[in-house]
């Protein structure tokens, strides 16, 4: 941000304060096993469903995927966007629509891998 006005001022810089992911979650193992059958590298993965956030959380700690994320909930889908804003993640790494996963309408063919907690997310159940 620039202002300005009348006199010299001296320059501030203000460090944005990250929060880190947390490490070791139960989906940590799962992630690592998903990941070692996919050579997606830093393609986009589709994530139906929040459920817990864990696999998310996963996902964006031990990868370069790009994290497209859909959920039908409001409210979970604008806290996903506040949290890793504040990681300095969100508009990079990891994207949050409000939607059904299953009628979303994404393009045919836009990620490399496509990954849901619980299958009821994606209408499979």
């Amino acid at each position: 941000m620039h202002c300005f006005g009348a006199g010299q001022v001296e320059l501030r810089v203000h460090a944005q304060r990250r929060r880190p992911i947390p490490e070791a979650t139960p989906w940590s193992g799962r992630a690592a096993t998903l990941l070692t059958h996919t050579d997606a590298g830093d393609s986009y993965c589709i994530v139906a469903g929040m459920g817990s956030g864990g696999l998310i959380s996963e996902l964006l700690r031990q990868s370069e995927l790009r994290l497209i994320v859909v959920d039908p909930d409001q409210h979970y889908v604008d806290k996903l966007r506040r949290h890793y804003d504040h990681a300095d993640l969100y508009g990079t790494r990891i994207f949050a629509h409000v939607g059904r996963p299953a009628a979303f309408g994404l393009p045919p063919y836009m990620a490399s891998v496509f990954v849901a907690e619980e299958s009821l997310c994606i209408g499979l159940v």
